[in-house]
C-alpha cells in the first residue's frame, strides 16, 4: 500500500529527485512501487542483475560495492536514507548492475520503474542538464 506523503517526502529529500518542480514530483508517486527485503539479500549483483529502475532507499540501508575478478568486495559504502541507486545503471549500463548491492538491515525500498524514469525525464532534460547534481549523492 502506498503513502502518497511518505513517497513525496521521500522524492523531496532524494537526489536527483528533490531538485524537481514538486508537480513533477507528485506526477512520479503513482509510478512508485514499495518493495521490502530481507537482512544479507543481495538485491543486485554487478554486471548481471538487470534494472528493472531505480531504488530510493526509504527505511534500512544498502552496502554497494564492486567484486575484482577473485569475487572479493572492493569500495565498499553504506548508503542509508534519502539514496537513490540504479540511475547510472538503467542510464548507461544497458539496465544492468553497475556495482553489487546487498541489504544490511531488514528493510524496504521504494522502486522506480526505467521506462517510466526515461520517459519522465524527457521533458526536464534541459533541467537536469543545467542542474549540478553530485553523483556521490545517488542515482
Amino acid at each position: 500500500m502506498k503513502n502518497a506523503e511518505d513517497i513525496l517526502a521521500l522524492l523531496k529529500s532524494t537526489h536527483p529527485f528533490k531538485v524537481l518542480p514538486e508537480t513533477v514530483q507528485i506526477s512520479l508517486i503513482e509510478l512508485m512501487y514499495p518493495h521490502r527485503f530481507t537482512k544479507d539479500t543481495l538485491v543486485y549483483r554487478q554486471n548481471i542483475t538487470d534494472m528493472e529502475g531505480v531504488d530510493l532507499i526509504q527505511k534500512g540501508e544498502y552496502e554497494t560495492f564492486f567484486l575484482d575478478s577473485s569475487d572479493n568486495k572492493r569500495l565498499i559504502e553504506i548508503h542509508h536514507t534519502p539514496y537513490c541507486f540504479g540511475g547510472i545503471s538503467v542510464l548507461l549500463n544497458r539496465t544492468k548492475a553497475l556495482k553489487s548491492v546487498i541489504a544490511k538491515k531488514e528493510r524496504s525500498f521504494i522502486g522506480y520503474h526505467g521506462r517510466i524514469l526515461l520517459n519522465s525525464a524527457m521533458p526536464m532534460k534541459n533541467s537536469f542538464n543545467s542542474l549540478p547534481i553530485p553523483l556521490e549523492n545517488g542515482c
